[in-house]
């Protein structure tokens, strides 16, 4: 729960006049601008270093989903911050954002803790010694026992012709489960629900009837699978 949340909920809960009523929008209102106001300065965010772009002679694009400018939200050293223009950079894992003058502002990674683009949520995971995966910016599937997370990269291959070098961004992408603190790698469909394994049989039936393939919409697969591992823990 956030100190916003608190603080309204006290308010709520707060008699006014000796009666328990709920307080004016008024002091809603007051009581959300004092916190506002309280909170580290928004134009913290645009302090990154300053990003020039990427070689026009390289095919393709370095970001992910697209090579396109999206409205998000970000969590920058602990304050969301909301409607932002932003792209996620998969070559470097890092952040670019648009301030009011166009200009493009890299992000400190490790000041970032989430980010949306659109209904996609994305995690910054600090990994340990013993963990199957590296720092940096996952996309989240699902909540609960088990998480899914995706790791979208874009890597820069290059081809020496006779003329010239030719180079180009490729997408990969690395799939992994979150349970019971723990991280685990998986490429195939049984590797997943081999790390599912308490619901393995349920899991793989619902799926079926579902019609979902791994092998044609991971991401989906993933979600659908941990979602229904979750319930059937609860």
């Amino acid at each position: 729960m956030t100190k916003l949340t608190s603080l309204l909920l006290i308010l709520a809960a707060a008699p006014v006049a000796a009666q328990s009523v709920t307080p004016p929008d008024s002091i809603i209102a007051s009581a959300v601008a004092i916190y506002y106001q309280s909170q580290p300065n928004p134009y913290t965010l645009y302090s990154g270093k300053e990003f020039y772009g990427y070689p026009a002679s390289i095919e393709g694009h370095a970001f992910f989903p697209e090579n396109e400018w999206t409205t998000g939200t970000i969590l920058y050293d602990d304050v969301w911050h909301y409607q932002v223009l932003l792209q996620y950079d998969a070559y470097m894992d890092e952040i670019r954002i648009k301030n009011a003058t166009g200009t493009i502002i890299t992000l400190y990674s490790g000041r970032v803790d989430e980010f949306t683009i659109g209904s996609r949520k994305f995690v910054r995971i600090a990994a340990g010694r013993n963990d199957q995966l590296k720092t940096g910016f996952y996309e989240q599937l699902g909540s609960g026992a088990a998480v899914g997370l995706v790791r979208h990269s874009k890597t820069l291959q290059e081809e020496v012709t006779s003329v010239k070098v030719e180079r180009k961004f490729a997408y990969t992408s690395g799939y992994y489960i979150r349970k019971n603190g723990s991280y685990f790698s998986f490429k195939k469909q049984n590797d997943l629900l081999g790390l599912l394994r308490n619901s393995r049989a349920n899991i793989a039936q619902e799926l079926r009837q579902q019609g979902l393939s791994f092998r044609q919409e991971p991401l989906s697969y993933i979600q659908e699978a941990v979602n229904i591992y979750n319930r059937s823990t609860q």
